[in-house]
């Protein structure tokens, strides 16, 4: 893949009561190395005021998701493994566990998708069921133009 590409991302949570969704096209930065996948974006759809930078890093086993400004966590996620970490917002921070339940990644010259499936408790009390998924592909293969 080039260095400039073309990201959808879309994000699904699910509690009890309802199912809340998102949608994102943006630009990012792709980037492999040490045999990690690096993917990089601005999302400036978790706080209106303040962008978050955002980084994805895959390797073989394990995704890391940083995000750093209007929005702060190092959310880890490994298949049937709980992680905590603090979720920082602009209300304040909130310390989360995180499980889960499915990773699948496909790489190709010119693509990459990652779907991630797991939940998320506070004080071991389940808050919701999500599902993250990315695709990204090289800018100029793209029909879409930003």
């Amino acid at each position: 893949m080039t260095k400039e590409v073309l990201l959808s991302i879309k994000g699904l949570q699910t509690d009890f009561v309802s199912k809340d969704s998102l949608e994102m096209i943006t630009t990012g930065t792709y980037y492999h190395k040490n045999d990690k996948e690096y993917i990089n974006y601005i999302d400036n759809d978790l706080n209106k005021e303040k962008e978050t930078k955002t980084t994805i890093k895959i390797s073989e086993d394990k995704v890391d998701l940083i995000r750093f400004g209007g929005v702060t966590t190092h959310m880890i996620f490994e298949v049937g493994k709980n992680h905590m970490t603090h979720y920082n917002t602009p209300l304040g921070a909130l310390l989360i566990g995180i499980k889960t339940k499915d990773i699948q990644v496909s790489k190709a010259d010119t693509h990459l998708s990652l779907k991630i499936k797991y939940t998320i408790d506070i004080n071991n009390n389940f808050i919701s069921e999500n599902t993250f998924e990315l695709h990204a592909q090289n800018q100029q293969d793209s029909k879409v133009k930003l």
